[in-house]
């Protein structure tokens, strides 16, 4: 009931795979499977797929959009790492976790929606996206891991629901354009925001015992 793709990295001519896939709908794609394909600029992902593997299509360079199916619960590691080109990534409702590293280095991602079952946000799962402008995170997420959207040069708005605990250490650094943030209530050590050069409003709650460089 799975299809998987082993030994498929760095290949740019994907015509026989894609024939492969309209004939044989899969319900896995395997961690490496279209790594480096740097010529793959689409993909049209069937309703049947239900996982990813990790650094499935990390380096395709080309790749500009993605539609991840209802069935696709979690992003994972290196997933979509070092897409350049990705502009864009419709998830559905169910996805709970977003692996680390699975955005690094997306430098034209301009918006993510996460939806309310998001629940966790690896570490450097944004870091590098340069055009990302604001990012709403939604209740539930209790923890910004480290550099989770370190150098976001472009980003300007984040929203921190009550529930975040803990930011992790980096977790906002360089991000150059980010005019303002509120520390959510539970939160008690805060460092991670250097290199935050336009920041003009810090809200910064009565808990915090340990604040570091901004």
């Amino acid at each position: 009931d799975s299809f998987e793709f082993p030994g498929l990295s760095g290949m740019d001519k994907m015509a026989g795979i894609m024939a492969d896939l309209r004939k044989n709908p899969p319900a896995e794609i395997g961690g490496y499977a279209f790594r480096n394909c740097s010529s793959l600029e689409e993909i049209k992902i069937p309703e049947s797929l239900s996982k990813i593997g990790p650094w499935a299509f990390r380096g395709c360079t080309n790749l500009k959009s993605m539609f991840l199916p209802n069935n696709i619960s979690v992003i994972h590691d290196c997933v979509f790492a070092e897409c350049e080109s990705l502009e864009s990534v419709e998830m559905s409702n169910r996805v709970s976790e977003i692996g680390a590293f699975a955005f690094n280095g997306c430098k034209n991602l301009e918006s993510i929606w996460l939806p309310n079952t998001v629940k966790q946000i690896g570490k450097y799962a944004f870091s590098g996206c340069e055009k990302l402008k604001n990012v709403i995170i939604p209740d539930g997420v209790s923890s910004i891991n480290e550099r989770s959207f370190a150098g976001c040069t472009g980003l300007e708005e984040i929203e921190l629901p009550k529930t975040i605990k803990t930011i992790g250490q980096f977790a906002f650094q360089n991000c150059v354009s980010l005019k303002k943030i509120a520390i959510p209530f539970a939160v008690t050590y805060v460092d991670g925001f250097a290199g935050c050069t336009s920041l003009r409003s810090i809200e910064i709650p009565s808990k915090v015992t340990f604040l570091g460089d901004f």
